[in-house]
């Protein structure tokens, strides 16, 4: 009997803290009151857009006589008929006068916007969009109504930790009021677009979804819907929110202007890992790389050079690459800082006046070129690393659309399971510069730098590629 008493004892000692954790979190076993509470400020949104009807999908019998009807009208030289067409969103009340948040893309091209409220009663308003921003795929949209509106309030997102409970209101596939739960997978995620700093959840969003809250177990609001990842278009456990901590200067703005003006750098920038850090023989991952400098920028009047890391603004840390965006966002034009970036082993300051931001730059120039229409200009190519690469002149420079100041290798042809192609560098691409300041001249000299790198023992080598998409560093293993 002691020895059972001492084990349980021992048991008390082993687990209790995890258990006292586990309390000190109030998680509930139901969401149904926070719901409850929420679920009234949680819109439908129907917007009205007229498109090309070639663009409508064909989801009856009848569609397949329009079908007809579009080609032979083609045919006979008449005009093509626009249509109107409806989208679905969510959206979530912050004030109750009648503004409501939702996604730019739920409204970027309508010309109506219409509102129902989660009260039952199915009427639907008329909502008029105050303000629009592409880059963070924001809206804010007002409805006009004689009664007081339910709200939600804001959280501070950062505070939000990976494995935090959270939940998503919204509307998928037009079912008003749907509510799931999940955790937050993982934050600052970055998928290739102009924002780098999503919050993911495996709580199911679908399609409807976009432009709903994303909700910590308090009930406030810790980020906007936006996007899934999916092959089949609906839910597989991957989602990404707008962290709220952006989303609420960006709302003000449109709020108060109908538009965002940001500070502007004028660099193209990546985050900093620790196989990046020791590349360019800096301590500890962290910072933003400079992988492109616009000409004419703030950037490039103050010095700044391509394979800097910028460190710290002002004294503050610049912890990644989105925080550096967002810091240098939120400043106006003309306003005065101190950036310290790390260039050639050791640190260094860099005085910026912050300039405003131009309007988006088109991609419409992207290389459109693949590899099989490459094979002809293979002849004077040379291997290196499993990248088949030539000196640009000006017929190449022509035929793969490779910009008047870009100077370099261009690449022909990647092999594949070579140290290219894990790289992920892709035919078209430039390769301008090895390691933070070596410029690439010729096939030759990049040979050069390569051959002498090994030499020394280096494993890895930080290579700047350009293509149409602009320019960004890639890591490449040097062991053949």
């Amino acid at each position: 009997m002691k020895y059972l008493s001492f084990v349980l004892i021992l048991l008390m000692s082993l687990f209790g803290p995890i258990a006292a954790g586990v309390a000190h979190a109030s998680i509930p076993y139901s969401f149904a009151d926070i719901i409850d509470r929420v679920s009234p400020a949680v819109v439908n949104i129907s917007s009205t857009q007229l498109v090309s009807s070639r663009d409508l999908p064909m989801e009856g019998p009848m569609d397949l006589f329009d079908f007809f009807e579009r080609e032979l009208g083609k045919e006979r030289g008449v005009p093509e008929r626009k249509r109107k067409a409806k989208s679905l969103g969510s959206g979530f009340i912050i004030s109750a006068d009648g503004y409501i948040v939702t996604n730019y893309h739920v409204v970027e091209s309508a010309e109506e916007v219409e509102v129902m409220l989660s009260d039952g009663s199915e009427k639907i308003y008329k909502a008029k969009v105050t303000g629009k921003d592409k880059r963070t795929d924001l809206a804010l949209i007002k409805i006009e109504t004689s009664k007081q509106l339910p709200y939600l309030q804001f959280g501070d997102s950062e505070k939000a930790r990976v494995g935090d409970v959270v939940l998503t209101i919204g509307s998928p596939f037009g079912l008003s009021s749907t509510a799931t739960a999940g955790i937050i997978s993982a934050k600052a995620r970055y998928l290739g677009n102009n924002f780098d700093d999503y919050i993911q959840t495996d709580a199911a969003i679908n399609r409807g979804n976009s432009g709903g809250p994303m909700l910590n177990v308090g009930g406030e609001v810790i980020g906007i819907n936006t996007i899934i990842l999916s092959p089949s278009g609906g839910s597989v456990g991957i989602g990404f929110a707008i962290p709220a901590n952006i989303a609420k200067p960006v709302l003000e703005q449109l709020k108060q202007k109908g538009q965002v003006l940001r500070g502007w750098l004028g660099v193209r920038i990546q985050p900093v890992n620790e196989d990046m850090a020791q590349t360019f023989g800096k301590n500890g991952a962290g910072g933003a790389l400079v992988a492109e400098v616009t000409p004419g920028s703030p950037a490039a009047s103050s010095g700044i050079q391509v394979g800097d890391i910028i460190t710290k603004l002002d004294g503050a840390p610049v912890v990644n690459s989105g925080k550096l965006s967002q810091m240098i966002g939120a400043m106006s034009a003309g306003q005065k800082i101190e950036l310290e970036v790390f260039r050639n082993r050791a640190p260094m300051v860099l005085k910026v006046t912050i300039g405003k931001m131009p309007p988006d730059i088109s991609d419409d120039d992207k290389n459109s070129n693949n590899e099989a229409d490459n094979e002809k200009d293979e002849k004077n190519a040379t291997t290196i690393l499993g990248m088949r690469v030539r000196n640009i002149d000006d017929a190449i420079r022509k035929k793969y659309n490779i910009a008047n100041g870009t100077n370099g290798v261009v690449v022909l042809k990647v092999l594949p399971d070579s140290p290219a192609y894990e790289a992920r560098i892709r035919a078209g691409d430039v390769i301008i510069q090895i390691n933070q300041q070596d410029k690439v001249a010729s096939v030759n000299d990049l040979k050069d730098k390569i051959s002498s790198l090994q030499k020394r023992g280096v494993n890895t080598a930080a290579l700047l590629v350009a293509n149409g998409l602009g320019a960004h560093f890639v890591w490449i293993n040097l062991k053949q």
